[in-house]
């Protein structure tokens, strides 16, 4: 029986987002366990928590923003305005390398794109490394810049638009 469930972050989730993204994704941009117990104390509604048949399968971790593009420098500090900006930028997607098809992950930004749309999001925006472009490019988000690069791949922004002002 398929018994998916999307919901916000508890407390408890800080452990599992941590040995998520640590596993799934490769790099030096990882945020430290004790970066998701502050992010889900302060606002635990801007985690999408993924589970299946009662086991985590990953998490998206979103911000709202003034800024209509990603910019390198401020990528973190540009997701703290408050839910009444008007984009909405995906800080940190991750799905538990047990569970790694991109059905999963899919289903989880299937399931994230409707909060935004819900809040009255103008756009939706994210990085993502080299092997995610193609996957993110079907799934209607198209290409905005290439961004930073080191020794695994280069980061890319990729944005939808929701509605045109």
């Amino acid at each position: 029986m398929w018994a998916s469930e999307y919901r916000s972050a508890t407390a408890d989730d800080a452990v599992n987002c941590f040995r998520v993204e640590s596993s799934a994704c490769v790099g030096d941009a990882n945020a430290t366990l004790e970066d998701f117990q502050e992010w889900i104390q302060r606002n635990p509604k801007n985690f999408l928590i993924y589970e299946h048949n009662g086991t985590f399968v990953g998490f998206a971790h979103f911000g709202h923003s003034n800024d209509e593009y990603i910019t390198e420098e401020g990528f973190k500090d540009q997701c703290n305005e408050g839910a009444s900006a008007p984009c909405f930028h995906i800080r940190s997607i991750a799905i538990d390398p047990l569970f790694q098809r991109d059905y999963y992950l899919q289903a989880l930004i299937e399931n994230i794109e409707p909060i935004a749309e819900g809040l009255g999001k103008k756009s939706i925006h994210l990085r993502c490394r080299d092997q995610y472009v193609d996957f993110f490019r079907e799934q209607g988000y198209r290409y905005i810049q290439a961004m930073t690069s080191d020794e695994l791949s280069t980061w890319h922004e990729m944005g939808i638009k929701l509605r045109w002002d």
